[in-house]
């Protein structure tokens, strides 16, 4: 009779074989990496259960700032002798809200289930599950008491690399921005676009003001800059 302990021995190699067979096979190089960024990136994006940094909360800061657009718009106008404005218009409050990282998980990458074959699904999920995509959510408000608007949005990151509006391990982000108010000006969305590398994203918004007494005479853009990466950093 063979030794038992010898055959359970021999049974678990054979299965762990099997398994970096299987493993092979069935995922993407891709979806692989990703399913292994816990162990190759900063301790936040270990997985669960092992050392971690703590995860931060939510932020909010506020401050004061002069639109320097505006600033040259509204000189340029008065000194050619408009009336009835006044540079005080170009003085705003800016509030600042960063979300707390959350990790994604299989339920936000469901969307891209008919876009993958079912393997490489699998695995982001499995991704997703283990921590390795993360996401945090932004909100700049501009207001000055006649006029406010604001630029919001959502972006993903994994260590490696950080997405908003692309999709990328199953997951899509977005950038919004919105005139909140306008009294006594028109206020369009002249661009809300992004650019950048693969590991930092430059997320634009620019928006155009005309000054309705003036007919329109005296305008300017006022462009801001949001800029997210890879570790979940955000700064402007």
């Amino acid at each position: 009779m063979k030794n038992p302990v010898a055959q359970l021995a021999t049974a678990i190699e054979q299965f762990g074989d099997s398994m970096k067979k299987l493993t092979s096979a069935s995922l993407g190089a891709a979806a692989l990496t990703a399913l292994l960024l816990a162990g190759s990136v900063s301790p936040a994006f270990a997985a669960p259960g092992t050392s971690k940094t703590a995860v931060a909360s939510s932020t909010t800061s506020t401050t004061t700032g002069v639109d320097e657009a505006c600033l040259a718009a509204v000189n340029t106008a008065i000194s050619r002798g408009e009336t009835g404005i006044s540079t005080d218009v170009c003085t705003y409050t800016q509030t600042v809200t960063v979300s707390a990282p959350a990790q994604a998980t299989p339920a936000d990458i469901q969307a891209a289930r008919g876009t993958l074959s079912k393997s490489d699904y699998q695995s982001l999920q499995a991704a997703a599950a283990a921590g390795a995509v993360q996401s945090k959510t932004f909100n700049r408000t501009y207001d000055n008491v006649v006029v406010a608007w604001h630029q919001s949005g959502r972006f993903y990151y994994n260590g490696s690399r950080a997405w908003v509006s692309t999709t990328y391990s199953g997951a899509t982000g977005y950038q919004s921005c919105v005139v909140d108010r306008a009294i006594g000006y028109i206020i369009e969305v002249k661009k809300c676009d992004e650019s950048g590398t693969t590991t930092t994203r430059n997320l634009r918004a620019m928006f155009h003001s005309s000054v309705v007494p003036s007919g329109g005479t005296v305008n300017w853009d006022t462009e801001w800059h949001t800029y997210v990466n890879a570790t979940g950093s955000v700064w402007w």
